[in-house]
């Protein structure tokens, strides 16, 4: 007989989200990096490619204290921007979005591309599966 087992995400799961006409203002070629603070040295890099379409990468990170970010690219100008680094208490079984804005986008009035980060995390949902401990693979084909 088949029974019910509940599971829960243990991660936590980061996206990246690029607002609005961000690429207007800034050149391609623009990367954030996000690792947990305790690993260094597993980066993750989140850029225009992979965040776009209707599959963008998601991150799964082993819930250390901290997960820690940085934006570094350029201005169409090619000026570098001064990169943009923050630091999150990250927590199990939450999706955490960063959003990458450019201030003042709404008006198009910019001379000096400033860029805010939003953050949101929301509470990944435990998800129910079926067993049947009969079968050898339980994949549902």
């Amino acid at each position: 007989a088949a029974f019910k087992l509940e599971c829960s995400m243990v991660n936590t799961a980061v996206s990246v989200e690029f607002m609005g006409s961000f690429s207007q203002f800034i050149d391609d070629g623009y990367v954030v990096e996000v690792s947990t603070e305790d690993d260094a040295d597993r980066v993750l890099q989140f850029n225009a490619t992979n965040t776009a379409g209707e599959n963008p990468v998601v991150g799964y990170f082993t819930p250390s204290a901290y997960l820690v970010y940085t934006f570094t690219g350029k201005d169409k100008d090619g000026n570098a921007l001064a990169p943009i680094s923050g630091r999150l208490q990250i927590r199990a079984a939450t999706h955490l979005t960063l959003q990458f804005k450019i201030k003042g986008d709404e008006s198009g009035n910019i001379n000096k591309p400033t860029i805010t980060v939003d953050t949101t995390c929301e509470e990944l949902e435990p998800v129910s599966v079926e067993v049947d401990p009969t079968k050898k693979n339980n994949s549902n084909q």
